[in-house]
C-alpha cells in the first residue's frame, strides 16, 4: 500500500461528495465541520491506494498518452 495526499481533483470531489452524504445520512457534527473548514481538513486526508492497483493505472495513462501521439503523428500537417 502507498499512502498519497488527496491532491487530483478527482479526487478532492469524490471525497468532498463522500463527506457530504455522511453528512445528509447521519446528521454527522464532525461531518459539517470538516465540509465548513474543508481548507484546514483536506490537508489530513491521505489516499491509500494498492501498489498493483497503482501500476496498472500508470500502465492506462502510459497507453493513452502513446495513443495520442500515434493520433497525433498520423494527423495531416496544418502548419501553412
Amino acid at each position: 500500500m502507498e499512502l498519497e495526499a488527496v491532491e487530483d481533483k478527482t479526487d478532492i470531489i469524490e471525497l468532498q461528495e463522500m463527506i457530504g452524504k455522511h453528512l445528509l445520512y447521519t446528521q454527522s457534527p464532525l461531518a459539517g465541520k470538516i465540509l465548513t473548514n474543508w481548507e484546514e481538513y483536506l490537508p489530513k486526508f491521505v489516499k491509500i491506494i494498492p501498489l498493483e492497483y497503482k501500476k496498472v493505472l500508470n500502465e492506462m495513462k502510459l497507453k493513452e498518452v502513446k495513443r495520442k501521439l500515434e493520433m497525433a503523428e498520423d494527423a495531416p500537417d496544418r502548419r501553412e
